[in-house]
């Protein structure tokens, strides 16, 4: 055998674990050690529930931030327990004004806050030091919608039966009306695999749009921070404590790209964020329990080792295909889509939710934004050293 023979299946190996392989391990572990936290929906007495505050932080809203509004107070939650903070980022609009004369915003639960600094983390901040250490804390984005009424009852209860879960997140979703099929095949696919995490274990992450957390959990996030929630899950993680992913406390997005150069510059974004907190929690790693390395060890070869590892994959396929291994190559890119096929068939929603259909449409969608995460992850490798960004970006437009 040709040493670019050796070189084609080492290749071909990496690909298999990345695209299929971890997904299969999963499954696996979830099998043979079946998780025994609980995080059905359930019921829960009024008594029973604690105090909770809800941080919006909000700049230049003026066009949902009503919308918000109303949401948030059609949660059933006792109005004694429930405290609601804006917080504005420096808003030149409506948004603030909106807030304040809106006859809703008059109740005695809510206030409007104006942050001294802008950008999300300095609002969320501000709005933290006034939350005493007893109570639970959501943090929710302005364009997020809950759509069930019951959703802070879901994520309460989860804490309340499982003493040792930090963290819950819901499943997040872009507006059918607003979305395109690309962002729309990236979620199902992101939610299909954090239930799958959460039945091994733990989920790895929850993500912005919502999510509750024990005030005590952490005092604030650092300055520099630009993705709360990969640096709350990391930090979570760190106190040995479980995060939730609930697949029925459903958020959907109001705000998503509408054209395929803004969701390359959305996933840019996040993708940069995402590489920034894993190298603030990088000195970390002997101190992390076996199951955050797993997590931790997989996301940096997913940032920085597999986009290489495709282009040097699909070098080696040219160079496969020169020297006429032409049985081999066949049989081998066979396997592989065979494998990832049934990876994704594996990842199985939870009971009583559904994927979208099998469309020639949602095939082509679910292709091009994998293209897209890899340009997206070669892109930020090589501009990362050169870009630091903040709190403070501008929004997606539609």
């Amino acid at each position: 055998m040709s040493f670019s023979f050796y070189l084609y299946l080492f290749f071909f190996l990496t690909m298999v674990y990345f695209f299929s392989g971890h997904i299969f391990l999963l499954v696996l572990i979830n099998y043979l050690r079946p998780n025994k936290i609980s995080w059905e929906k359930g019921t829960m007495e009024n008594l029973l529930l604690p105090k909770i505050t809800v941080i919006i932080p909000f700049f230049n809203e003026e066009t949902i931030v009503s919308e918000k509004l109303n949401n948030i107070l059609k949660q059933d939650y006792p109005k004694d327990k429930l405290k609601i903070i804006f917080v504005d980022g420096g808003s030149t609009d409506k948004s603030f004004k909106i807030l304040r004369d809106s006859s809703l915003a008059l109740d005695q639960n809510i206030s409007i806050l104006s942050s001294p600094l802008s950008g999300k983390i300095n609002q969320v901040n501000h709005a933290l030091n006034l939350v005493p250490r007893e109570n639970f804390v959501v943090i929710t984005d302005c364009d997020a919608i809950l759509l069930s009424p019951y959703s802070l009852k879901y994520a309460v209860n989860c804490f309340i039966k499982n003493p040792e879960v930090g963290l819950v997140g819901g499943s997040t979703m872009p507006r059918p009306e607003n979305a395109m099929l690309e962002e729309t095949a990236y979620w199902d696919k992101q939610n299909r695999m954090r239930y799958l995490e959460m039945k091994c274990f733990s989920a790895s992450i929850v993500v912005a749009p919502f999510y509750m957390f024990k005030r005590n959990l952490l005092s604030n996030f650092p300055q520099d921070c630009v993705a709360d929630d990969v640096y709350i899950s990391l930090l979570t993680h760190l106190k040995k404590l479980r995060i939730l992913y609930l697949p029925y406390l459903k958020v959907e997005e109001v705000r998503t790209p509408s054209g395929l150069f803004e969701l390359i510059k959305h996933k840019l974004r996040k993708s940069n964020a995402y590489m920034t907190e894993l190298f603030r929690f990088l000195y970390k790693l002997p101190y992390m329990g076996k199951r955050l390395k797993l997590i931790f060890l997989g996301r940096l070869l997913q940032f920085f080792y597999m986009p290489w590892g495709v282009i040097g994959f699909i070098l080696m396929i040219f160079r496969m295909i020169y020297s006429g291994e032409y049985l081999f190559l066949i049989v081998s890119l066979s396997s592989l889509f065979f494998l990832m096929v049934l990876a994704s068939l594996c990842m199985i929603p939870a009971t009583g939710e559904i994927r979208g259909g099998v469309k020639f449409k949602s095939i082509i969608a679910t292709v091009n934004i994998f293209a897209i995460m890899i340009l997206v992850l070669i892109v930020d490798f090589i501009i990362y050293p050169f870009w630091k960004q903040s709190s403070s970006y501008e929004k997606v437009s539609s």
